[in-house]
């Protein structure tokens, strides 16, 4: 701990810090712990936060959360006390970085976060800047060497009196953790791996490829409408087992003996009884249709607007990915030639996708809520 102090202090910065301790085959917090071996090394954000920890200069401080038991769910929430509150204790015999020392690195600290913290405009702190990312494959691309979030930054370049600004996409360890974690330290410019990714997009929107979409929506939706009879025949099951609850709640009722309990269970049971028998009448409606068909004319529509969400909305179109992902998307490097850096995305597709949480959709086609028996649209 003690040399990560001197170092800062002495000028060093947090990612050459970290680098250094990786290099050196230094432990890592949370080695030992479950997800401690995926975090492959320290990183700046556990410098940081050693950095801030007063425990090493021999200050404890407590109080500063108070708990209250949820009284709907019977658990206890932590909630901050302010800092007025919060009670500090000194101990010198447990302290491990000497005052002076202590002071220059919190000087400094003070000063980097003055000069160069976030502000206005800025991205807000955390995962959360993902979602705010103009980066297409922000929080999407991992690295294929050791598995960390592909990070995108934007680098300033000066030519003369030109000044140029481009994006880039790299590891997020081999930028914070350096070569002794992963040696995947190419920068891929964000304009050219995007744009090849929209390239490769476009060229698979073949017709033989739409063609096997159709097909294979097809062949789920009439997965979907064979399972209709087992559930029709579980519905009827259930309801014949609520109506004779219903009954005997009713007797009861009947012969005197008055409950808010017995007569609130009654309302629970009616209800849901209504929700069983109009799930049931559309289901028997469905069983008496053929199942719709997607065209491809429908499958290719879906592509061109995740093609043109892909091209104008960075936001939007990353939730429309993941929605389309079976995981993350993976960047190796492959050999370059002369000229030209090489590498290869790979990644697995949801088979479902196109028909994500449209079940219901379905079902008000064949029961004709504004669409033809035979077809099936959005």
């Amino acid at each position: 701990m003690r040399r990560i102090f001197r170092d800062y202090a002495a000028g060093q910065s947090m990612q050459a810090i970290a680098f250094a301790l990786n290099r050196d085959g230094v432990h890592f917090p949370a080695q030992e712990t479950q997800r401690g071996p995926h975090r492959r090394g320290w990183a700046v954000s556990a410098v940081r936060v050693i950095l801030r920890n007063e425990k090493y200069a021999g200050v404890w401080v407590w109080n500063k959360r108070r708990f209250i038991k949820d009284p709907d769910t019977g658990r206890r929430r932590a909630l901050p006390r302010p800092p007025e509150e919060w009670i500090r204790q000194e101990d010198a015999a447990l302290r491990i970085i000497d005052a002076a020392l202590w002071a220059a690195v919190q000087e400094r600290l003070a000063f980097v976060e003055k000069t160069y913290g976030v502000g206005p405009g800025q991205p807000p702190r955390g995962g959360a800047h993902v979602a705010y990312s103009p980066y297409l494959l922000s929080g999407v691309l991992r690295c294929g060497c050791c598995g960390a979030r592909m990070v995108a930054q934007t680098t300033t370049r000066t030519k003369g009196t030109a000044v140029y600004r481009y994006g880039a996409y790299r590891c997020g360890f081999a930028k914070t953790k350096g070569p002794a974690v992963c040696a995947h330290g190419t920068a891929y410019r964000q304009e050219r791996l995007e744009g090849a990714l929209l390239a490769k997009f476009r060229e698979a929107m073949t017709a033989p490829m739409v063609d096997a979409l159709a097909r294979m929506v097809n062949a789920q939706l009439e997965a979907v409408f064979q399972g209709h009879g087992a559930r029709t025949a579980e519905l009827a099951a259930e309801m014949e087992h609520l109506g004779g609850q219903a009954s005997h709640l009713v007797q009861f009722l009947a012969t005197g003996g008055d409950s808010p309990a017995v007569r609130a269970e009654l309302r629970t049971i009616e209800t849901t009884l209504a929700a069983y028998r109009a799930e049931w009448a559309t289901l028997e409606k469905a069983s008496s249709l053929p199942p719709p068909r997607v065209h491809p004319a429908w499958v290719t529509t879906k592509l061109e607007r995740l093609h043109a969400l892909l091209r104008r909305d960075a936001q939007r179109a990353k939730v429309e990915i993941l929605k389309h992902l079976d995981g993350d998307l993976v960047i190796a490097p492959r050999p370059s030639t002369t000229g030209e850096r090489r590498a290869e995305i790979s990644g697995r597709a949801k088979s479902d996708s196109l028909l994500r949480d449209q079940e219901a959709v379905c079902l008000q086609v064949v029961a004709g809520a504004g669409f033809e028996p035979a077809t099936f649209g959005l």
